[in-house]
């Protein structure tokens, strides 16, 4: 196996999920696999998995523009969710004086979010795996508009912690369907750059949120921020039953080739197709073509509008499907994207929860406004960093897969944490130093904050590209469950690193995180040395089957 990744032994009698003949040049290191070349391609000559239907209903037949579109709004919704997460960070000196709380508590109210974050998932994974993701998505902006203008009138710290709270459970909604989402209408090789899509969006509206949240913060109100969010709120109650609709569609096993597990299912796919030649398509538009037949009707637009399909997808126990993405946390796929974004991620958001401790009081007085001026260069990071990965991570994935033989492994996504750590680390520790010195300016500030960002934006599509190339078929649970492990951390971190910051200081603080970090990285390059063989054993040993969950 090329590039470092170690082959399991039994490698030759079964195929690893997620492991998939992505090009032609595969059929010469496996002769079984020769009818292979009569599956459906792209035009760039990739095969495409997984292979789509002949339904007209089929998301991944859907036309370029509808797919697009969806992503679109569900990719800014979930970044909004973030921005207004996030807007309490500049105004953290003005809260501390209206409520009369440390920043202790107000960093709670960043926490509390995040927690409910990433439970929330977990209750609605049963909700979607019966009834699809839509009423999901629907429920979930309907609770964000609800608890936004709460937040406007709570009266007192315990009933704005509430309101927080319930709002990160809305949030959920569309933080833990997003990635499956693009599961379903997306093919492999397109995947990369989507997700790269979707955290611009949420790595790039908490960025800049606080900018414009701090200044009129500080010139006005923090309440007209959430007034200005009730109403961009109402408005994506529209486009979420407008322009969101359902994505879940149930193929025969033989057309999910991104979840094969063995040959023979390849196989079986292959000889579905009753050309003769292979049928050439683009990535764009899949057209109806031969193969097995659907006989289904394109879905009128009014049909699709309903907020429920009228289908149960799946029937099976709510509660099982409740422990599953416990169990997914021992996925190894899910263990190894924790080391790239999980503990990236709490430092990240420990730095963003912190800065107002860091920077209000002397010797450098940063006012809210100036706080909000701070996060100008973590939107341009963020920004850089989704143009590295649009424009490395599909095609390094894919350069890599053409010169393994034609071969696409997940791992190759892991390629794109280099820059993460060589940048992203520079910022921790650079943070550390300007920090502690005298007079410091928000401006210098500001650019080693977006050197986090910049290795934010990268880890986060990075590791949520990766757990859905090995698990597509349990992409929503490993989702969440990733999102869980992260939230419970960068909820730990709201806990934990103002108290750090207040015994150690920021220097001594952020250059152990640093040092974190460093080590973090070598623990990633074995973690992807071993990621084939690890997916391999986790399929002969699958805990979902074996717990019957």
């Amino acid at each position: 196996m090329g590039f470092g990744l170690k082959e399991p032994s039994v490698a030759q009698e079964r195929l690893v999920p997620g492991t998939v003949y992505l090009y032609e040049n595969a059929i010469e290191h496996d002769a079984t696999l020769a009818s292979v070349s009569h599956l459906k391609h792209s035009q760039k000559g990739a095969v495409l998995s997984p292979q789509p239907t002949t339904s007209p209903n089929d998301p991944l037949n859907w036309p370029a523009w509808k797919k697009h579109l969806c992503l679109f709004f569900v990719a800014l919704i979930n970044g909004l969710n973030e921005s207004f997460t996030i807007l309490f960070s500049p105004i953290s000196g003005i809260l501390v004086k209206q409520f009369k709380i440390d920043f202790a508590e107000v960093a709670q109210l960043q926490g509390l979010p995040l927690l409910t974050l990433g439970f929330g998932g977990i209750l609605y994974i049963p909700f979607s795996r019966w009834f699809g993701k839509r009423p999901v998505y629907i429920f979930g902006v309907l609770v964000l508009f609800a608890t936004t203008i709460w937040i406007i009138y709570a009266p007192n710290y315990n009933s704005l912690l509430a309101a927080r709270g319930l709002n990160g459970f809305g949030n959920s909604a569309f933080n833990s369907m997003s990635v499956a989402t693009i599961g379903d209408m997306y093919f492999v090789h397109e995947r990369g750059s989507k997700i790269q899509l979707l955290y611009l969006f949420n790595v790039g509206c908490l960025a800049t949120a606080p900018i414009l949240g701090g200044w009129i913060a500080f010139h006005h109100s923090w309440q007209l921020l959430y007034k200005i969010g009730a109403g961009i709120y109402g408005a994506a109650i529209i486009a979420t039953i407008l322009f969101i609709p359902e994505t879940t569609y149930i193929r025969p096993a033989a057309y999910e080739t991104d979840v094969a597990s063995t040959k023979d299912l390849i196989l079986e796919a292959a000889a579905m197709e009753t050309a003769d030649t292979k049928e050439v398509v683009t990535t764009e538009t899949v057209p109806v073509s031969p193969g097995l037949s659907f006989d289904e009707k394109p879905q009128s637009f009014l049909r699709q509008l309903a907020p429920f399909t009228g289908k149960i997808y799946y029937r099976e126990n709510p509660l099982q499907l409740i422990a599953r993405s416990f169990v997914c946390m021992l996925y190894p796929a899910v263990l190894i994207s924790s080391l790239s974004v999980s503990v990236y991620g709490l430092w990240a958001v420990g730095a963003t929860v912190t800065l107002a401790q860091v920077y209000s009081p002397p010797p450098a007085h940063f006012n809210a406004a100036q706080l909000g001026y701070t996060y100008t260069f973590p939107a341009v990071g963020a920004f850089l960093g989704y143009l590295l990965g649009t424009t490395l991570l599909d095609r390094v994935s894919n350069w890599a897969a053409r010169r393994n033989g034609g071969v696409f492994e997940p791992e190759f996504r892991l390629f794109l944490v280099i820059p993460m750590y060589i940048i992203g680390v520079t910022g921790f520790f650079l943070f550390g130093y300007y920090a502690s010195t005298k007079n410091p300016h928000w401006i210098p500030a500001s650019a080693i904050l977006g050197l986090i960002y910049f290795g934010y934006m990268i880890a986060s599509s990075v590791s949520y590209a990766y757990i859905l190339d090995c698990h597509r078929n349990y992409a929503a649970e490993m989702t969440v469950a990733l999102t869980l492990l992260r939230s419970a951390l960068s909820y730990g971190s709201t806990k934990f690193l103002p108290i750090w910051l207040e015994h150690s200081g920021t220097r001594t603080t952020y250059f152990a995180v640093g040092g974190i970090e460093i080590a973090m990285f070598f623990v990633t390059v074995v973690a992807y040395m071993y990621g084939k063989v690890l997916r391999e054993f986790i399929h002969r040993h699958n805990l979902i089957d074996m717990l019957h969950v």
